[in-house]
């Protein structure tokens, strides 16, 4: 059955990996009461330089805390 607006949901978001200039997120919107996932999803940032308009790299000292961040086989 479709889900009913009166349904409770859970959303699960986590860090899926990174590279130099983009970060991967993975989101779970799931039925509160059965666990069971009603979609998923996949985003990609990035950090602009607005006056350059150009991406720029994450910034190193931010490395090794998005590095524990990072759950191993996360997927939508």
């Amino acid at each position: 059955t479709w889900p009913r607006a009166e349904d409770l949901y859970v959303v699960r978001s986590g860090l899926a990996g990174f590279t130099e200039k983009t970060v991967q997120y993975v989101h779970w919107l799931l039925d509160a009461s059965t666990g069971q996932a009603i979609a998923t999803s996949t985003a990609v940032a990035v950090s602009l330089d607005l006056i350059a308009r150009k991406v720029v790299p994450i910034p190193a000292e931010r490395i090794p805390q998005m590095q524990q961040n990072v759950i191993a086989g996360l997927t939508a």
